[in-house]
């Protein structure tokens, strides 16, 4: 959440032309993945440091982060991502699937990631 609001806030273009979608698309689905791993219990030390060191667009945390405070700030405003530093990176998370619902050019969250800030027991 941290490393993606920092990257929404160093990169002001995306409020202007809008989030690449290709690379939150493909951001979320790494970290979906992720998710399931980590929930099996499979993740790999490479899998985990790839989350925010590589090359930008592969940081895969970092980017679905950048993507979930880009579509938070569009629909809701950025009082709403600041809300959201508060409440945690469930609440993150789920703010950004409400502003899914809102504007249908946002990418969609997918499952995994909604299960997971939606269940405690689940949560990193």
């Amino acid at each position: 959440m941290d490393e993606g609001i920092a990257h929404y806030l160093g990169d002001p273009a995306w409020k202007q032309t809008g989030f690449p979608r290709a690379h939150g698309e493909a951001a979320m689905a790494t970290l979906s993945n992720v998710v399931r791993a980590l929930k099996a219990g499979t993740t790999t030390p490479d899998m985990l440091q790839k989350a925010n060191e590589g090359p930008f667009w592969d940081k895969y945390a970092d980017i679905a982060g950048g993507l979930f405070a880009t579509g938070i700030e569009k629909v809701f405003g950025p009082a709403a991502v600041r809300q959201c530093v508060q409440d945690g990176p469930a609440s993150f998370i789920l703010r950004y699937d409400a502003a899914t619902q809102h504007d249908a050019s946002l990418p969609p969250l997918p499952e995994p990631l909604r299960q997971w800030a939606r269940q405690p027991e689940g949560r990193l």
